[in-house]
């Protein structure tokens, strides 16, 4: 069977999936809140590294594994939640992605087309996500057209020390298509995922430099939602 060159796939698993419907982080699938990672896990996570796993998020599809990565944000959660919610200005401190526009929005629900190419790809790739936000916990997002077979994610939040942390979590699944072994797109997002949530983290550092965010939060204790 015919595969892509290894140099080839690199740049097509660049692409970037900066937004933010199905993905279950939580109860029986795995850790959503601060408390249920590892003592050695909330170390590095308090140390400023990110941590990174992989696991099927729909227990009936134990072999759908998605990759996910968490990061703790020295922010309240309202605002890593503005960040990550903001789509159209991902633009100024994301490299890879080109355009990104919101084509219509209902209530909490958009439909968002992203351009992006990352280095060395011969061109760019076009796809649109619909979006799903459930303030302030998460929101899931999934591709409706365009390219690459299939894409699905989320973003978790749960606030940390009181409300003045933000525990931020990225979970992706990429499906490219027969060409592309499953197995060599996790290799990529392992590395891929921390280095989106560190983009995110300097973005706060320099609104909150400039004055622009991260007063205390007044959203009180918030649990993640289990969907069945």
């Amino acid at each position: 069977m015919f595969r892509l060159p290894l140099p080839a796939f690199f740049w097509l698993l660049s692409l970037w999936c900066f937004s933010a419907v199905g993905v279950v982080c939580g109860g029986e699938t795995g850790p959503c809140k601060f408390l249920e990672f590892s003592e050695a896990d909330q170390a590095k996570l308090r140390a400023g590294e990110t941590v990174v796993w992989t696991q099927s998020l729909r227990p009936r599809e134990p072999k759908r594994v998605s990759v996910l990565s968490a990061i703790l944000l020295s922010v309240p959660l309202k605002d890593a939640w503005a960040v990550v919610d903001d789509k159209e200005g991902a633009c100024e401190y994301i490299s890879d992605l080109e355009k990104c526009r919101i084509i219509e929005k209902h209530g909490n629900e958009e439909l968002v087309e992203q351009t992006t190419r990352p280095p060395g790809a011969p061109r760019s790739f076009t796809y649109r996500l619909r979006h799903e936000a459930s303030f302030p916990t998460r929101m899931d997002f999934r591709r409706e057209s365009g390219d690459l077979r299939d894409i699905e994610g989320s973003w978790i939040f749960d606030q940390v020390d009181s409300g003045t942390r933000t525990l931020l979590i990225y979970a992706l699944h990429i499906d490219a298509g027969v060409l592309v072994p499953q197995r060599l797109i996790r290799r990529s997002q392992e590395k891929q995922l921390p280095a989106v949530l560190v983009a995110i983290r300097e973005r706060l550092a320099f609104q909150k430099a400039e004055g622009m965010c991260c007063q205390p939060s007044e959203i009180g204790p918030v649990a993640v939602p289990v969907v069945p």
